[in-house]
């Protein structure tokens, strides 16, 4: 079997808070590109770009690929990541969308195609823990 050649497609990422339940406000509103978050993640044979095909409501996506090596055995990641996720006491809210290309190889193995990670360094817990 071919290894499989992971693709996900965030189209639109939002992160909110909301101040009361009559008031909101967007701290991170990203319609496709690249541009914009605290940083860009690539690891081993990655890649994170802006697309102009296929996209979800407007003319760019974020495209992550990773392509399988058996000889690695290291952290597969391509991340867009944002440093003003949350901090205890707030209220937020996040939303992406993503694609499997019609010819996604499945294998009987988990994939994670978002990660939620925060830094609880400073309260004795494990440093940037919960991990799904």
């Amino acid at each position: 079997m071919k290894s499989p050649k992971l693709y996900w497609l965030v189209a639109t990422m939002s992160l909110g808070v909301i101040t009361s339940l009559s008031q909101a406000s967007v701290i991170l509103h990203n319609t496709g590109t690249t541009s914009g978050w605290s940083r860009l993640l690539v690891e081993h044979k990655g890649s994170v770009t802006t697309v102009s095909s296929p996209t979800y409501k407007g003319s760019t996506a974020i495209k992550c690929t990773q392509i399988h090596d058996s000889s690695y055995s290291g952290r597969y990641h391509s991340e867009c990541i944002t440093d003003n996720g949350y901090t205890p006491g707030q209220m937020r809210f996040y939303g992406f969308a993503f694609m499997l290309p019609s010819n996604w190889q499945f294998v009987n193995q988990g994939y994670n195609i978002s990660q939620w990670e925060a830094d609880f360094s400073n309260t004795g817990c494990d440093d940037f823990s919960p991990r799904p």
